[in-house]
């Protein structure tokens, strides 16, 4: 099914665990951590398959604490340079001061681990759901509410490869709402461009809904969501 909200601003949370692997490994490669964090998304076959890896990026850090110029070094698969790459494009770091004032640090690079012990306990539900011959998700019209209501949403970062563009751009993400509401293994199905689609999956990651329910009982459900990437001078101009 499809659904389109309107979209807010709001703070990525990741589960705790996977967090604190995260931040661990970006102290070893003298990334100060995000202030506002964003999930890192486990490419779906990926994850269906079980594949672990890693990927390698570089970054600089504005003085507004924004990443800029991420590109990818490394990754043992391209869908996981490009899951990275989305992540730390979407965080806001803390500016590095010096003598009272914010410089650029540049030259940064982080490496991310691909790994099982990154998916919480939600995700692994659902990858064992989905490797049965028969996954109990929930369809649409069997639903009590559809949608699910929306309890938090995050806009997706408009991707910087796409700076400068002024045409509009969009993707279409199919995700697992699990029986909590919690958005899980999103995928993208369509996108204008690579980073369009894992940007919006990203963003997606940190929504929450009501949970999902069937004859008052909670389930899991499919849905897929569109997403629009409005250039920032258009979208500013237009007061959203």
């Amino acid at each position: 099914m499809s659904f389109c909200p309107r979209l807010v601003r709001a703070a990525a949370v990741t589960g705790a665990a996977s967090s604190l692997l995260l931040l661990a490994a970006r102290a070893a490669d003298g990334v100060p951590p995000p202030v506002e964090p964003a999930p890192l998304v486990y490419p779906y076959d990926l994850a269906l398959a079980g594949t672990e890896g890693s990927a390698t990026v570089q970054f600089n850090i504005d003085t507004e604490g924004y990443a800029r110029g991420v590109t990818v070094v490394d990754a043992t698969q391209p869908a996981f340079g490009l899951a990275a790459k989305a992540m730390v494009e979407a965080e806001r770091f803390a500016p590095r001061l010096e003598s009272g004032k914010a410089v650029m640090q540049t030259g940064l690079k982080q490496e991310v681990r691909f790994t099982r012990d990154r998916l919480d306990a939600g995700a692994e539900a659902m990858l064992a759901e989905l490797k049965k011959p028969q996954p109990d998700f929930a369809k649409a019209k069997e639903l009590d509410k559809l949608p699910p209501p929306l309890l938090k949403a995050v806009k997706p970062v408009f991707p910087q490869s796409l700076l400068g563009s002024t045409t509009q751009n969009e993707a279409v993400i199919e995700c697992i709402i699990d029986s909590t509401g919690h958005v899980q293994l999103p995928r993208i199905i369509s996108a204008t461009t690579e980073d369009c689609g894992w940007a919006a999956a990203t963003a997606l990651l940190a929504w929450e809904f009501a949970p999902p329910t069937k004859a008052g009982r909670p389930v899991a459900t499919r849905m897929r969501i569109p997403l629009e990437f409005v250039p920032p001078k258009a979208e500013a101009a237009a007061g959203k």
